[in-house]
């Protein structure tokens, strides 16, 4: 489990920012604000134009390798490389080789996340993925309020905390709660990684448990939504149950009672539904008419699928 340790962190964050760590995914990571990873095979070609140096670090920071770390502290110096040891970042593979702790950092707008290793990497060793960061996580961050300022904010199932780093640049105060331990414990070490420890509360439980009493001016959540039938294993990053309304439903449920008068609620989600729309707008419109809410069903994309009749 990763060590939360700021003074530590802060010092990977200038490592980070004197290797320009993000400016140079800009350039080489293809729709580098819609996908947090970059194309395997693509971008291990690009890295062969890059300094040594530069190289090494998307390699074991982004990709996930194993390196020689004489080589490592080399590059980096001793002190770096300690300093990430210290913090779990990478662990010892043998006496002579360190590598990842199935973690990757990636990064969108100045900003750095320590998350799981893209499962679709051969590097990764946990399927599961419990730190998730995802193009949907993209696209919420990207429709965040850009101005006010706000005084308190809730993201729900925070995951790597993205946006609740991202809420912390216009508000006092972000309650940010995730069920997973490692999870929850990533998107502290991730404030602290962004300079916002100060402003972002991770708490870990499920929802509105851990969520202190009173009112928010701005709920946002990137739920666990894909429906999973009974029985196929799913990684609980995703998981929203056999309609994908487990965690959808409830979340909707309790946020008429958290938000503040003019407060707003921002979640991004995907479900199934039929030819009228997704089955959650009966939800959200008895949420509107008990609550007197107003509530906008925005869908993005759609995709159609067909089921036919088996034959025996």
């Amino acid at each position: 489990m990763l060590v939360i340790e700021p003074p530590v962190i802060h010092r990977l964050r200038a490592l980070l920012d004197e290797l320009e760590y993000d400016a140079v995914q800009r350039t080489l990571r293809p729709h580098y604000f819609v996908w947090p990873f970059p194309p395997l095979d693509t971008f291990k070609k690009l890295l062969l134009y890059l300094p040594e140096r530069l190289r090494v670090t998307y390699e074991v920071l982004l990709l996930g390798q194993p390196v020689q770390r004489s080589r490592l502290e080399k590059l980096w110096g001793g002190d770096a490389v300690d300093d990430l040891l210290s913090l779990g970042l990478l662990v010892l593979r043998d006496r002579h080789e360190v590598q990842s702790d199935n973690y990757s950092i990636v990064s969108y707008l100045g900003r750095y996340f320590v998350v799981s290793v893209n499962p679709y990497y051969p590097t990764r060793r946990d399927p599961d993925a419990p730190v998730y960061i995802g193009p949907d996580s993209l696209t919420l961050a990207a429709a965040l309020p850009a101005s006010g300022r706000w005084q308190r904010c809730l993201d729900l199932c925070t995951g790597s905390g993205i946006q609740a780093i991202m809420l912390a640049a216009s508000a006092q105060q972000v309650a940010a709660v995730e069920i997973h331990e490692l999870a929850a414990n990533a998107a502290r070490f991730n404030a602290a990684l962004n300079h916002v420890e100060d402003r972002v509360e991770v708490l870990q439980g499920s929802l509105y448990d851990p969520v202190p009493a009173g009112r928010y001016d701005l709920i946002v959540s990137n739920p666990p939504f894909l429906p999973v039938p009974v029985g196929v294993h799913h990684a609980l990053s995703g998981h929203g149950g056999e309609d994908g309304l487990s965690i959808l439903g409830p979340l909707l449920e309790g946020i008429p009672p958290r938000l503040s008068n003019g407060g707003e609620a921002l979640i991004y989600a995907e479900g199934v539904g039929d030819g009228e729309g997704p089955f959650v707008r009966q939800r959200l419109q008895e949420m509107a008419d008990v609550h007197h809410l107003d509530v906008h069903l925005l869908l993005v994309s759609r995709l159609t699928i067909k089921i036919g009749r088996a034959h025996v």
